[in-house]
């Protein structure tokens, strides 16, 4: 099967990542904004509201998510049944779609994103632009991950481009959700992203890019996961 990537390039879209609810643009909405089965029960319900005053055509896919290079790598999947797959809400409506795992548990955490699409279509007479949402879908590893998340940092500047790689890597069982990103140097704060900066999946190894600020030896990186705050000093080697 065709590897697909960056699957909200050109679009209208918000990628969902947390917990609760979400709607884009008033109209098409989803719920609950994260997912996650174990080994005890691997079905999960995934709610579709219709919060706009006419109907919506919606489409949902699957995909196994991995941290490749900076981006979010999204293949098709058969590892999750999931039903139905298209179909139309009425205005103020919900539809439900079933979730249930199709392979046990595994060493590690596997990730997948929900891919939510309202079809474009005519509204008050003309063409509706298509609105997209991403929905993480978390299977557990068979045996759970006790402790602090923990990563093993690395940062690498580019001489010719002025810019840091910095990575991320994660030897654990079970994804660290990275918010409120920065780093420092020579009493200098910057930050990355405040908000989410992104996930490092179970196992592997997430990456950003930034331009570099002054000339440290290295940084002291902090962030904010789903089990507490990150800190850590890391040299800045130099490509």
């Amino acid at each position: 099967m065709a590897r697909r990537r960056d699957v909200v390039a050109g679009l209208t879209a918000l990628a969902v990542c947390g917990g609760g609810r979400a709607w884009a643009g008033g109209r098409l909405g989803v719920a609950p904004t994260l997912l996650e089965m174990d080994g005890r029960d691997g079905n999960r319900l995934l709610y579709v509201n219709n919060g706009g005053d006419g109907p919506l055509t919606v489409q949902v896919r699957l995909f196994a998510w991995r941290n490749v290079d900076e981006r979010e790598d999204l293949t098709p999947t058969d590892e999750i049944a999931f039903s139905p797959g298209q179909f139309t809400v009425q205005s103020g409506g919900r539809q439900v779609v079933r979730l249930a795992a199709r392979t046990p548990p595994g060493e590690r955490e596997r990730a997948y994103r929900i891919v939510v699409d309202q079809l474009p279509g005519l509204e008050r007479g003309g063409v509706e632009m298509p609105v997209r949402m991403m929905v993480p879908l978390f299977v557990a590893a068979a045996a759970p991950e006790r402790g602090e998340p923990r990563l093993d940092w690395s940062a690498t500047l580019d001489r010719a481009s002025g810019e840091v790689t910095l990575a991320a890597a994660n030897p654990g069982r079970r994804r660290v959700r990275l918010a409120e990103l920065a780093w420092e140097a020579d009493g200098r704060r910057t930050v990355i992203a405040a908000g989410l900066a992104g996930y490092a999946l179970a196992g592997e190894t997430w990456l950003c890019r930034f331009p570099m600020i002054g000339d440290p030896a290295s940084l002291r990186i902090s962030a904010r996961t789903e089990r507490g705050a990150i800190n850590a000093d890391v040299p800045l080697a130099v490509a």
